[in-house]
């Protein structure tokens, strides 16, 4: 008698980075969806926060997309924790057509990596640009030397061409 292997679970909502922005007040919060590798929680799906400089995991989310909040979250800081929880499910079941996301204007992102350092971009600013503000910064400080040297030497190039850099108006 063979036996067939359960089909994979197909997920709506996918391991990955999430910036959620709240358009009233410009703020944005992050969360990470991930599958746990080892340890007491291996296979479980983790939802987690960024809070500060660190994730903190609260929940977890099942095979339905359902997102089971931990009980001891459940009422911290007036059910905020749950609040997290029916936001991301929401988008996890109906994507931009859930009544919660368009009833309060909220927009949501899937992160993006950095196109000069390959860093995970969590800044909605940065993932409409592509690029962080620490490497955006580096590239700015690296053209304006270069800018400053080419003129000391008395060299006239085309910056932007000569670097390869060209600004998106």
């Amino acid at each position: 008698m063979e036996t067939t292997a359960p089909a994979p679970t197909a997920y709506k909502i996918f391991n990955g980075l999430y910036t959620i922005i709240n358009p009233e007040t410009d703020k944005h919060r992050v969360f990470k969806v991930r599958t746990v590798k080892r340890g007491n929680f291996k296979g479980k799906r983790l939802v987690e926060v960024k809070e500060s400089h660190r994730f903190r995991a609260f929940a977890f989310a099942d095979a339905k997309d359902n997102i089971n909040v931990w009980h001891r979250y459940r009422n911290w800081e007036r059910g905020l924790y749950s609040k997290y929880a029916n936001l991301l499910g929401s988008i996890a079941r109906d994507g931009d057509a859930s009544t919660y996301v368009t009833e309060r204007g909220i927009q949501w992102k899937l992160a993006k990596k950095c196109r000069s350092c390959n860093r995970n971009l969590t800044i909605p600013i940065s993932i409409e640009m592509g690029i962080g503000p620490i490497c955006q910064q580096k590239i700015a400080d690296y053209k304006e030397r270069m800018k400053a040297e080419w003129q000391r030497k008395g060299m006239d190039m085309d910056l932007e061409v000569e670097l390869g850099f060209f600004d998106e108006d």
